[in-house]
């Protein structure tokens, strides 16, 4: 990728995207499992104010192998105080850091949200996991230090048209993201 007079840290160097809010996007270090948060993409960022924070790496086992981050969110820009980094893993995890940190806060999640995708809601001030696999469950428990995990209960299809529905389903590789309006209304949107 070539950035007009951008010079990129080496740090980014094998790293993929595992997310973005808030103009800063989320890269995961493939080879020392670092999560690295930047605002160099975001083209309102002026260039004396890009920056590069770290977080400590995600190296979390399960059944032998090293769980990878799946997505991420923030509870608000990585260079305010009060952020709060949820990387969901592709395992029955979510991980919880603060910039600054020195480790990592390991959840377990249902089973049923092995993949699913985290998002962050600001006038619930709290994180929701999505699943195409709804459970019963509501509150996961965490630590005090962060804010509450849920697994998002509002049944996707409930407006839906049966036809809308059965193509939904019937796309085999399709996406969900759980996202926000300014309003504070909640969209499930399929891609």
């Amino acid at each position: 990728m070539k950035i007009p007079k951008q010079t990129l840290w080496k740090e980014l160097n094998m790293s993929v995207k595992v997310g973005s809010s808030k103009g800063w996007v989320a890269l995961s270090n493939l080879n020392d499992l670092k999560l690295h948060l930047t605002n160099v993409f975001n083209p309102f960022a002026s260039s004396s104010r890009k920056v590069l924070i770290s977080l400590p790496p995600v190296e979390k086992i399960y059944r032998g192998s090293i769980a990878r981050v799946w997505n991420v969110a923030f509870s608000a820009s990585p260079d305010e105080e009060d952020c709060v980094v949820a990387a969901k893993l592709n395992a029955p995890f979510i991980s919880l850091c603060r910039p600054g940190d020195s480790e990592w806060t390991y959840i377990e999640t249902p089973m049923s949200f092995f993949t699913s995708v985290v998002m962050y809601s600001k006038r619930d001030r709290r994180f929701y996991l999505l699943s195409s696999n709804i459970s019963g469950t509501d509150l996961i428990k965490t630590c005090s230090d962060f804010p509450p995990v849920s697994l998002y209960q509002r049944f996707p299809f409930s407006d839906i048209p049966k036809s809308t529905k059965d193509l939904i389903q019937s796309c085999v590789l399709r996406n969900q993201y759980l996202v926000e309006a300014p309003s504070g209304e909640s969209f499930i949107v399929f891609w």
